[in-house]
């Protein structure tokens, strides 16, 4: 068996999570994606240095979704409370065959979301139709990259205080 650094284990998560993002509008992953197709807002990589030893809390959303703007207070919330924490990453992936990044800017200064805002670089992602999946959905990642919850639908009280506890656990 070959043994994968922390580093590479790390990168997959991530890679399966961009790879997820496409999913959420009703396809399959079939093939991940290399993480260089990661990129933040203003067109830089996500390293894997940058997600060492972190707890990750990836929210995919999109901008006609009624339901993810109506959480993002809340989530803005969560990173207000851990803003001290630099062992907590809060990253945000709006992405879908519906979305469009270039009016996203434009959508993030009239409805702020403090969530590091990400993005998978066109063709990065190779889909087949399948289950269906739905926006919002929010996965968190514990500091070895291994999914430890995930919620489908708007977030509910108990829910953000579970993610909040598991920030402050961790």
């Amino acid at each position: 068996m070959v043994k994968m650094s922390f580093f590479k284990k790390k990168l997959i998560y991530v890679f399966t999570l961009i790879a997820l993002s496409s999913c959420l509008s009703g396809q399959k992953i079939k093939k991940i994606i290399d993480y260089q197709y990661l990129k933040r807002s203003d067109g830089t990589s996500i390293s894997a240095e940058t997600l060492k030893n972190k707890i990750l809390v990836v929210n995919f959303w999109a901008t006609w979704c009624k339901p993810c703007i109506n959480e993002i207070p809340d989530l803005n919330q969560l990173v207000i409370d851990h803003q001290d924490k630099e062992n907590v990453l809060f990253m945000a992936i709006a992405t879908s065959e519906r979305e469009n990044h270039s009016n996203l800017p434009n959508f993030l200064k009239r409805v702020p979301f403090m969530f590091e805002q990400l993005a998978p670089e066109s063709g990065a992602i190779f889909c087949e139709d399948t289950d269906e999946l739905r926006y919002p959905t929010t996965l968190v990642f514990d500091k070895s990259g291994m999914l430890q919850k995930k919620f489908v639908g708007t977030l509910s009280k108990k829910e953000l205080r579970t993610i909040d506890s598991f920030c402050q656990s961790h």
